[in-house]
């Protein structure tokens, strides 16, 4: 419970203050653990961030790489996909931690070199599994044999992180139906339709 406790306490105070900004003391005393305590779940406030990025972003990220492998089709994927932002979309609006965290990830990314490290090897990690995907429904017909997977893939991962930024800058003024629309003509673009 501790450890839970620390680890919400750190998220919270760094989406906050920023992580630079956030001291072990701080945290310590918000989340009322001795530092003893702290030290038994964690040899350093890095390690803290890094245990912090893997419940609050890497399982994110798991969860989609999960759904993505069980997809049947890459239409089924698309759909997922319009469903998904379009509920990230009624989050956003009812929570305005999003632009934090970005601005928390993009000061982690510059100053902590092992995140960094972490970070670019998920994403190469992502983007070989959405290669995969990709290229197997290539494999079916479902998508045009001279799709280019590499580039496919680059686009919706970027597409994904591009909707979530642009909702968290802009809550009210971005719609998740440009998004729809979007991801519809990439599909048609692709596919021997």
């Amino acid at each position: 419970m501790k450890r839970e406790s620390i680890i919400e306490t750190a998220y919270q105070e760094f989406l906050k203050n920023g992580y630079l900004n956030t001291t072990i003391k701080d945290i310590l005393q918000i989340a009322k653990v001795s530092r003893g305590g702290f030290y038994h779940h964690f040899n350093t406030k890095e390690d803290l961030l890094l245990e912090v990025m893997e419940k609050y972003y890497l399982d994110q990220i798991n969860q989609s790489v999960h759904f993505l492998k069980r997809c049947s089709s890459y239409s089924e994927y698309i759909d997922h996909l319009c469903a998904s932002l379009e509920a990230h979309s009624i989050e956003i609006t009812e929570s305005n931690n999003l632009l934090s965290e970005y601005y928390f990830m993009l000061e982690v990314l510059k100053n902590i070199p092992l995140a960094a490290d972490t970070m670019d090897k998920l994403y190469a990690e992502l983007l070989e599994i959405y290669i995969d995907f990709i290229t197997r429904q290539m494999e079916t017909g479902e998508l045009r044999k001279d799709t280019n997977a590499r580039h496919t893939a680059q686009f919706l991962i970027s597409f994904i992180e591009g909707n979530f930024l642009m909702s968290a800058i802009s809550p009210n003024s971005w719609s998740h139906d440009y998004a729809h629309e979007i991801l519809g003509l990439h599909y048609n673009s692709i596919t021997e339709n």
